[in-house]
């Protein structure tokens, strides 16, 4: 088993930013627990940059936040069936609703916090960040999205099966991390 941290392929694929500054709250609320009846459809759009992102493609899954994949239409046909059982898929305003956001509610407490490497804040000694992660494979042996309460707001991580659905249809953007391997 493998465990990968879900991240955009910001440099060669187009990124989206909100089309109102003030929607960036929403970003808070993907922590894990349900929106969608309360969701309000914000707009986005391309982030045109002179510099970075002048001519990058457009892909299936653009970043918008670390902790909140956007898929593209086709790649919601092609992932649907794995990502809904642990998430919410919601409509993006852009052009003909081609983007969806998707709230992951599948936060599973899989690290072995004896073996796994934390980085502390000096004031709490709450978890900054995740230096080497250790799962614990049970947990998540038939989970293909989730994410770790101490990260929720941080991080997204995906295993092996849909990673290879994401690799054998070709799926454009992502740029899969892996974290772990059992």
């Amino acid at each position: 088993m493998k465990v990968y941290n879900l991240k955009a392929d910001m440099d060669n694929y187009q990124n989206l930013i909100f089309s109102e500054e003030t929607d960036y709250e929403l970003l808070d609320l993907f922590d894990g627990t349900m929106i969608d009846k309360d969701w309000k459809k914000p707009s986005v759009k391309i982030l045109f940059d002179d510099h970075l992102n002048k001519n990058l493609l457009e892909g299936d899954f653009p970043f918008l936040s670390s902790h909140v994949p956007v898929f593209s239409k086709n790649a919601i046909s092609v992932l649907e069936d794995l990502i809904l059982p642990h998430g919410e898929i919601l409509s993006l305003n852009y052009k003909s609703d081609e983007y969806f956001a998707y709230n992951v509610t599948s936060i599973i407490d899989a690290l072995d916090h004896q073996k796994s490497v934390f980085k502390r804040f000096k004031s709490d000694g709450s978890i900054m960040d995740i230096i080497k992660y250790i799962f614990k494979p049970k947990y998540i042996e038939d989970i293909p999205i989730f994410k770790l309460p101490q990260t929720s707001l941080m991080d997204v991580f995906i295993t092996d099966v849909l990673y290879k659905r994401i690799t054998d249809k070709n799926l454009l953007g992502f740029n899969c991390i892996k974290v772990w391997e059992n």
